[in-house]
């Protein structure tokens, strides 16, 4: 028997559920990998003749200068998967490792009228014609939390052992009308961990990702591992595994995009998607990871030991540039203290419109913050970061 809330209750569940979800479900995002330097307002010296522009932060002399890492981790204790309305008329498998788990189907498109939640079917194999689809939410519900439309969701009994189950609705489908089938386990100890050293890629880099699958502190063995990228636009693109045998599988795509034009990081990011499915005493455990990383052409370079004489007032930066946009490069110039030790003095940013071929971004440091430092050449500039200003895009580090 299915149980449809009363209104109060629906939405109390509702807004349960909407938290729950989105908590893990988001993307990982990017970080910004930069340089941690404390900063005062910016001091900004600008000329309108050729579009360049340049800012400075002063830097305290005893400043710990760091880098940022870029190294990030995404977990999951939840899977989803895509079916058909053919498909979930006919009943779709559905494992579960922990009590209470909540399965969302989400109705893709706009077309279509909202399922009816007396239509929802769940049933596990040891009891076949008792239907355990109980706390069904319906769209209208969920819809008023904000967060999801088009979606209903069971939250399942902690009172149901969990299992294998099959999913299933008994009313009419378009055939092939697609649904994403989500399982959510919160306070699961089974979670496949996403992580990568690095989230901004070059074209022609090869992209790598490591893939775990644990037990609370246990390593489990998956059995299918299939990953692909999906990029800002929505293409999908199959990207190959390795299991090793420490039980870490990594994804390296090494021809990933390689005679393809790249949607640039200012179009969105692309998304590495990988589902796992491993087995404890006999039962499936199946979850999906994503993580977001920005892929961008290079469409600029730094020339090798580009920066010319630095003489306090300013230095030069030579770039190979493939094609026409505004350009910035950063760094951090240094001086000398009364005992002769490189001291910062100030981050700044210099930016520049660039046609293609051979040319240059003056990097100009303010002389107010100059001459406060106290500090003395001979200069140096460190820690230089090219960026593509018009695409969004970090091209060096």
């Amino acid at each position: 028997m299915t149980f449809l809330l009363k209104a109060q209750q629906m939405k109390t569940l509702a807004l349960a559920v909407a938290g729950l979800m989105s908590t893990t479900s988001a993307v990982a995002g990017i970080q910004q990998t930069e340089v941690n330097t404390p900063t005062t307002a910016p001091h900004i010296s600008q000329s309108q003749a050729n579009q360049a522009m340049s800012f400075s932060f002063a830097l305290q002399p005893q400043a710990q200068l760091t880098i940022n890492t870029e190294a990030v981790t995404s977990q999951s204790d939840e899977y989803w998967f895509t079916v058909t309305g053919k498909q979930l008329n006919a009943g779709v498998d559905v494992h579960t490792t922990v009590a209470g788990a909540l399965i969302k189907i989400s109705r893709q498109g706009k077309d279509g009228k909202a399922l009816d939640g007396t239509r929802l079917k769940l049933h596990s194999a040891t009891k076949p014609h008792l239907n355990l689809a109980a706390n069904v939410i319906k769209e209208d519900a969920l819809k008023a939390t904000g967060v999801f439309a088009n979606a209903s969701a069971i939250k399942m009994d902690k009172a149901v052992k969990p299992g294998a189950f099959k999913l299933s609705y008994s009313g009419a489908l378009a055939a092939d009308k697609q649904f994403v089938i989500h399982v959510k386990e919160k306070h699961s100890s089974n979670k496949l961990t996403l992580s990568t050293q690095k989230q901004h890629y070059l074209q022609g880099e090869t992209l790598s990702f490591d893939a775990l699958m644990t037990s609370k502190n246990d390593t489990l063995a998956m059995q299918v591992v299939d990953a692909f990228i999906l990029s800002p636009s929505g293409k999908k693109m199959t990207v190959p595994t390795k299991q090793l045998a420490n039980g870490l599988t990594q994804v390296l795509a090494t021809e990933f995009a390689k005679g393809d034009v790249i949607e640039a990081p200012i179009n969105g990011l692309h998304e590495l998607h990988v589902n796992g499915m491993a087995t404890i005493n006999g039962q499936q455990v199946h979850r999906t990871a994503k993580i977001a990383f920005a892929l961008a052409p290079q469409t600029a370079s730094l020339q090798q030991n580009s920066a010319g004489k630095v003489n306090g007032q300013q230095t030069k930066f030579a770039l190979n540039v493939v094609e026409a946009g505004r350009f910035e490069v950063r760094g951090i110039l240094y001086g000398h203290d009364v005992n002769g030790q490189l001291k910062p003095i100030m981050e700044t940013h210099s930016a520049r419109n660039l046609s293609a071929g051979e040319q240059s971004i003056n990097m100009k440091f303010d002389q107010k913050i100059l001459a406060q430092s106290d500090l003395a050449g001979p200069y140096e500039v460190k820690h230089v970061r090219l960026y593509d200003q018009t695409r969004m895009s970090r091209l060096s580090m």
